[in-house]
C-alpha cells in the first residue's frame, strides 16, 4: 500500500497482535474491555482491515474497520500512542481505512466517544459531520396475541373462561 501522507501505513498481520494489544492496553475509549478489543483486532487482521504505522520498532498508531456492509464500513479503535501524538499519524491510519473503503465504493463511517476531545477537534478541523447515535436492540416481532395481551393475563382469561364453562355445564346437568 502506498504511503498515506507522511508515514508509511501497512495492513496488520497476525504477528502484530501483541504489539497492537500493547498500544491498546490503556485505551481510554475501548470501554475497558481488552478481551473485546483483542477479539476485534484479531478479526480485523483476518479480514485485512486493520491498518498501522510503525515508528522506533513499535506500533505507533492503528485504526480498524470493525464492520462492513455492501455499502459502508464502520471505523473504530483508532489509537496513537501518547509518545507519537501531534505528528499526523491519526490522519494516516484513518486515510488508509478510507482508501480501503473507497476502492470498494463504500462510505466510511467513524465512531468515537463524545468525551474524546482530540477526536472532536480532528473532526471539526477536517469538516466531518458529527451526529448522535442511538442504539436499538432489534428482536423478532412476537405474535399478535402476545402483543395484545401478556401471557399471564391471557392465562387468567383462559382459566376464567374454563371455570365459567364448567359452571354452565353443571347448571345444565342439574
Amino acid at each position: 500500500m502506498p504511503p498515506a501522507f507522511d508515514y508509511p501505513v501497512r495492513t496488520a498481520k497476525e504477528e502484530d497482535l501483541p504489539a497492537l494489544m500493547e498500544l491498546y492496553k490503556d485505551f481510554e475509549f475501548g470501554g475497558g474491555d481488552l478481551l473485546r478489543v483483542e477479539y476485534e483486532m484479531r478479526e480485523a487482521i483476518k479480514r485485512g482491515t486493520c491498518f498501522l504505522v510503525e515508528m522506533d520498532g513499535r506500533v505507533a498508531s492503528a485504526s480498524v474497520i470493525v464492520a462492513e456492509t455492501d455499502r459502508a464500513g464502520l471505523l473504530n479503535y483508532t489509537r496513537t500512542a501518547p509518545a507519537f501524538r501531534q505528528r499526523g499519524l491519526h490522519r494516516c491510519v484513518r486515510t488508509a481505512c478510507y482508501r480501503y473503503l473507497f476502492r470498494q465504493n463504500k462510505v466510511p463511517i467513524g465512531i468515537f466517544s463524545k468525551t474524546n476531545a482530540a477526536m472532536l477537534h480532528i473532526a471539526e478541523k477536517y469538516g466531518s459531520i458529527i451526529g448522535e447515535w442511538s442504539v436499538v436492540h432489534l428482536s423478532p416481532k412476537p405474535p399478535l396475541r402476545r402483543r395484545i395481551m401478556p401471557l399471564p393475563v391471557r392465562r387468567l382469561f383462559v382459566e376464567g373462561e374454563q371455570r365459567v364453562v364448567r359452571r354452565l355445564l353443571r347448571k345444565e346437568r342439574v
